[in-house]
């Protein structure tokens, strides 16, 4: 572990936006792992901030893929574009969330997807090649590392079967249950892509919870 004077050097050492924002995401991430203040800085050399206005692309289609962004503040979504020309919602990530191509990450392959702010955001950023180094030179980036893979990886599979085998209702209630902080920032036609409902569908399901607020 880093040593008290090393640390305590690091707001010299540093712009002081990316000090910040390394603290304020470090409480965010130890619900995946219980990695220490000290070993997310580890990182520090590696990382810089991208802010994204409303519309803004953190990736898109032909762009490099081998970059990961940590969302200090914010909300993205990552969608595709189906053959028919229609937006495949996989992802909503807000605070705390890694978001990237994944798929294209890991192929070492041009984006094929996109990844968009929903509301202004900032994020610290990391190569992905880089982030790997980190993690052969610190047990708890690997461990942080490898439980956010598997959690989107649940996260995925859990997805998938609830849309592609539930019903309306059952999907706006794994909605809500997966995303009980996110439904008032979404706006409801993007709710609607992502569950594969209709805006009038997912509307009279609200209407019925009691939920409803037009976006």
């Amino acid at each position: 572990m880093l040593g008290l004077n090393l640390f305590t050097s690091y707001d010299l050492e540093m712009k002081p936006e990316i000090f910040d924002a390394i603290k304020r995401i470090h409480s965010m991430l130890t619900h995946f792992s219980p990695i220490t203040l000290e070993e997310i800085m580890l990182a520090k050399d590696v990382v810089s901030l991208e802010y994204l206005k409303v519309g803004e692309y953190f990736v898109s289609p032909g762009m490099n893929a081998q970059k990961a962004g940590i969302i200090v503040k914010g909300l993205c979504k990552t969608y595709y574009i189906l053959e028919n020309g229609k937006e495949h919602i996989s992802h909503f990530g807000a605070e705390g969330s890694f978001i990237g191509a994944y798929t294209d990450m890991i192929k070492n392959q041009k984006a094929t997807g996109f990844v968009e702010a929903l509301e202004p955001t900032t994020m610290l950023v990391l190569n992905y090649d880089e982030l790997l180094n980190v993690t052969k030179d610190s047990l708890a980036w690997a461990h942080l590392f490898r439980k956010v893979a598997e959690n989107r990886y649940i996260y995925r599979s859990d997805k998938d079967r609830h849309i592609s085998l539930k019903t309306a209702i059952e999907k706006y209630e794994y909605f809500v249950e997966t995303h009980p902080d996110l439904e008032s920032r979404i706006p409801q036609n993007q709710i609607a892509l992502y569950l594969n409902l209709t805006p009038a569908t997912l509307s009279r399901l609200k209407n019925k919870s009691g939920k409803y607020k037009e976006k």
